[in-house]
């Protein structure tokens, strides 16, 4: 759902002569970004078993899908908040 509407809303603000650049690089930053998660948060979850629940692996799963969920929640606060201020706003009518 946010992929598509992140497209639709991309190609009704961005200029016809630089559309394909700036979905090229949309693409790169959500492959990067897939990337660095797959390697990040097995990572992530092996620590928290380690650490907070001496080797018990479901439970450092859960926290790292909690962290993974926290920073997902306030990307998207960020994000509002920057809408709220006038950030980020549409090509002018």
């Amino acid at each position: 759902m946010a992929y598509a509407s992140l497209f639709a809303l991309l190609q009704e603000i961005v200029d016809d002569d630089v559309r394909g650049r700036i979905f090229s690089a949309v693409q790169v930053v959500i492959r990067v970004s897939l990337f660095v998660s797959l390697v990040l948060f097995p990572a992530l979850a092996a620590f928290f078993s380690k650490v907070a629940f001496h080797d018990h692996v479901g439970e450092g799963v859960r926290m790292a899908i909690a962290a993974g969920a926290l920073v997902t929640c306030l990307a998207g606060v960020s994000g509002a908040v920057d809408v709220y201020r006038g950030k980020i706003h549409g090509s002018p009518s």
